[in-house]
This record gives structure tokens, sequence and C-alpha cells, in this order.
């Protein structure tokens, strides 16, 4: 498991599974008047900017420079018979090869943690994972027959940074979230709480682990949807776990792909979406190439990338929850493509059958290859899950899909009717305000143009349109001076 850390101090944050955190510290909420800062960190407090600079999966942490910067935080901590830690941090790049994280100092008691190695005054124990650059879910578990597990005269206190006991070097890096719980949680305890670190800073979880929400429910099957394990992540609420999450990124990749709820913003904290309680969107991919080797959709099947992803939507929601989805495309892109078709396959099954597919047109294309898709909806169909991908953007520039509506016009009226036609024959029926030229394109789904038709001098038209002799859906656009509309039809010929 890989992840980035933060430090927050909260006390008795209760969970379902009826365990309450004991410490429960992140960056934004460390307590003033009980926590010291050193090196440089000193001077970021005296002006309020210890935090802010970096950001893991859009959440905010503190910065260590390897140097002299660490802080402590006073606070009565007992000598723990039982506990369960819980670390989320990520080393920079160039760290050293061993450092300190943080410790546990009490009367009789040392707690501490480096990259390489646990101690606890009567072992240590050495271990392996942690990798410089990538964010670290780190949990740490122990168990004593016997103890003292009383309060001491308030000499104690956790240190993130460095460890007087140690002494090692100091720790350069982000660290994100520290919790402490007085027992040795189960395994399914220790899954919720995996769950929500996982998803609030885009980790991955390993080991075949399921995604639990709070209550137990598996909102990701690690053996079910295992062909799409790679880059695990997710948005979601589950205030009993303490996670509103409300965009996310992968922290393997982090901004290649990006889903939020209604706008993305620069930070989670920034975006003013909604998200119902027990609702969550995970998704992850198949670990293919970010390539189209086949550029041709044929009249059944849609070509896309190799790469693929699963949505799974868990929870009941009475609103739609529409997202926006950007990638970043700067790779993809050259003279020959200039954008990509979001393309959703509601069928869950990944072959991207045309019936059961769905084309989300991109919103904007920026300068430096952001693609962006917006009003998203997933699970449409409300079996729980989708697969998606994206397909080259090869229409014609005039092409406009049915979502694209000028709303300054002069379009009354425009119907295509039978929308689904068993022998390629329709018709069209336009209304317009005032005697005016319209022009009416037929596209397939891949964007090429099937047929072209231009009328003048009315203001009311009705039409057989030009048949269609191949099975398929295809957009029937029409233009007039000011206005562009489409609508969709079925052929079943």
């Amino acid at each position: 498991m890989k992840l980035l850390i933060t430090i927050i101090l909260l006390s008795g944050a209760l969970l379902s599974f009826g365990q309450s955190s004991f410490i429960h510290l992140e960056s934004q909420n460390l307590p003033k008047k009980s926590t010291e800062y050193f090196g440089s960190l000193a001077d970021k407090n005296a002006n309020d900017k210890t935090t802010g600079t970096t950001f893991i999966n859009y959440n905010p942490t503190i910065i260590f420079n390897g140097i002299d910067d660490y802080l402590k935080v006073n606070k009565e901590v007992p000598d723990l018979k039982q506990m369960t830690v819980f670390s989320v941090f990520m080393p920079a790049k160039d760290s050293d090869e061993t450092f300190d994280i943080w410790g546990i100092q009490t009367e009789n008691s040392i707690y501490a943690m480096t990259n390489t190695k646990a101690d606890n005054t009567v072992n240590q124990f050495e271990y392996s994972g942690v990798q410089n650059g990538k964010v670290s879910i780190h949990c740490y578990a122990q168990y004593f027959s016997s103890g003292l597990d009383e309060y001491t005269d308030g000499s104690s206190f956790i240190v993130f940074g460095r460890n007087e006991h140690l002494k090692n070097n100091f720790f350069k890096g982000a660290i994100a979230e520290f919790e402490v719980f007085r027992k040795v949680l189960t395994t399914k305890e220790k899954s919720k709480i995996f769950s929500r670190l996982a998803i609030k800073y885009g980790v991955s979880l390993k080991e075949k682990l399921n995604y639990l929400s709070s209550d137990g429910e598996i909102i990701w099957d690690a053996i079910n949807d295992e062909k799409y394990s790679n880059r695990i992540t997710g948005i979601g609420r589950d205030d009993v776990n303490e996670l509103y999450q409300k965009q996310s990124t992968s922290s393997d990749n982090p901004n290649f792909l990006v889903i939020g709820v209604d706008s993305i913003q620069q930070t989670n904290e920034d975006n003013l979406g909604f998200i119902p309680e027990k609702y969550f969107i995970l998704w992850g991919d198949n670990g293919a190439a970010t390539m189209q080797q086949d550029k041709t959709s044929s009249i059944e099947k849609v070509s896309v990338l190799d790469r693929k992803w699963l949505i799974n939507v868990t929870g009941n929601s009475a609103d739609e929850v529409n997202t926006q989805v950007k990638i970043n495309a700067s790779t993809m892109l050259n003279d020959s493509i200039n954008s990509y078709i979001m393309v959703i396959d509601e069928s869950g099954k990944g072959d991207f059958d045309v019936q059961y597919t769905r084309f989300i047109y991109p919103t904007a294309v920026s300068e430096d290859g952001i693609i962006t898709y917006d009003r998203v909806e997933w699970d449409c169909d409300k079996s729980g899950n989708d697969i998606f991908s994206f397909k080259i953007d090869d229409r014609p520039k005039d092409f406009i899909d049915e979502a694209t509506i000028d709303t300054d016009g002069n379009i009354n009226l425009f119907t295509v009717y039978p929308n689904i036609t068993n022998d390629g024959n329709y018709n069209i029926y336009v209304q317009l305000e005032e005697v005016d030229e319209i022009h009416i394109k037929v596209f397939d789904m891949a964007g090429k143009l099937i047929s072209d038709t231009k009328l003048r001098d009315q203001n009311e038209y009705l039409l057989d349109g030009v048949p269609i002799k191949t099975a398929g859906i295809y957009n029937i656009a029409l233009y007039t001076k000011f206005q562009k509309l489409s609508k969709k039809i079925i052929v079943e010929n």
C-alpha cells in the first residue's frame, strides 16, 4: 500500500465498529496551544503557513525539509500495552537511506517509527516497503501481555520528523495523517481505516484487500474486480468514518485522470459539490497502455484505448450525482489527434457494444492537453458498475452532439421520428420562428458524414430522411444561421 502523510489531532472520533481513535492528527487541525514547531517550520508557523504548499490528492500536508524541521505535540499519552497506529506520509524522492518519521514518548516508554524499523523500548522490528517519492499508508500494531496503560504526569508527547531516541536523519517529505487506537484492531476494523485513507489520499490498496464502508459494506471487491486493480481511486462520503472526498486522482499517476463531483477545484475543500451519505464512486484500470491500437470502430463495436477503467457505484441517491472528468492527454495528442471522446460501456462487460455504449464529448481541450468532460453520470442503469475508456475524436469539425444546444436561435421544434427504426427510414420535422435556411447532416458514431441536405425559404419543414442501410446509432444534426441541435436515432435493420 502506498500513500502520503498529514498530521491531525482529534480525540474520540466514534467509528461504526465501536472503537474510538485515541489520537487523530491532521495538518490543518493541530492543537495550537500544545504544538511546538522547530526548524523552518517555526517561521512558517509564525506566519500561519505550515500547510497548504503541497497536497496529496487535493488534501493538505505538512512539509519537512530533512535538515532541522520537526514538530512536537504535547499530549497526555499512557504507557500503552495495546495500540494500533496508522500514519500516512510521502518521503521526498531524494530522501536519505534511513530517516525518522514519528515517535511517541511517555514517562516510561518510547514508541518510534523509521522508514525501515519500529522501536517500542523492549524490541525493534525491521520492515520494508517504504519508497521515496511514493505515498505510504503504514499500520503499526503492538500487544503486551502486561503494561501500565495509565496516564503519566503530563510529560508525554508525540513528535514528527525526528526521534530523540533513535536519532536518525530528519524526515524529508510530507506527512498527512496520524491516528492511534488503544487496542489491536481486528482485520475488518483495520480494513475500514485503510479504505478511508486510501480513498482520501488516492492510494491503491494491495494484498487483495477489499474496500469497506464504515458499516462493513464492500465498495470495491478485490477478487471480483481484480482485472481492474491498478490505480484504484475513488470519491465518496462516509460521515461515521470521517470521509468526504469530492475529487480524486491516483497517487501512482497524479493528475493523469481526475474525477470529481460537480466541478474539480484546486483542493478538496474548495469543491462545493454534494455527495450523499454512504455514496461512493471507485475506479481502477486494467494496467494496459494508453494507446488505441485499432482505430476503426465496427458497426457493432466501438474501438477504444487499450486501457479501460471499471467504475463501481455504491449507495442510493435520489438526486443525480454529476461528475467532471479531466484527463491529461498531452502525450496522446499529436498533429493528427487533437482530442478524445469518453466512451462508457453501461453493460459493464467492457466490449463496448454500440447498443450499450454512451459517448461523452469534450467540453474543453486546453493548450497543455487537458481534456475536460462535464456532467458525466455513472451507473445510469443502476447495475452498480460501468466500464469506460476513450476513443480518438475523429469527427468532422462541424460535428455536433445531442448535448450541444445553442439557446439563442429561432428553432421552435426539432423532431426525428421514429427514433428507433427497423428499416432505416425516418422523418424529420423542423419548425422555425421565421423563414430561414436549414442544413441537416447525418453522422455515424465515429463522426463519419452519412448524408448532407440543405433546404431554404420556409419556416416549417417536414421531410423524409435519407435512408440508412446499416444498423447502428446515428446523430441527426440541424444547423441554422444562429443555432445548432442534434438528435440520435437507432437503426436496427
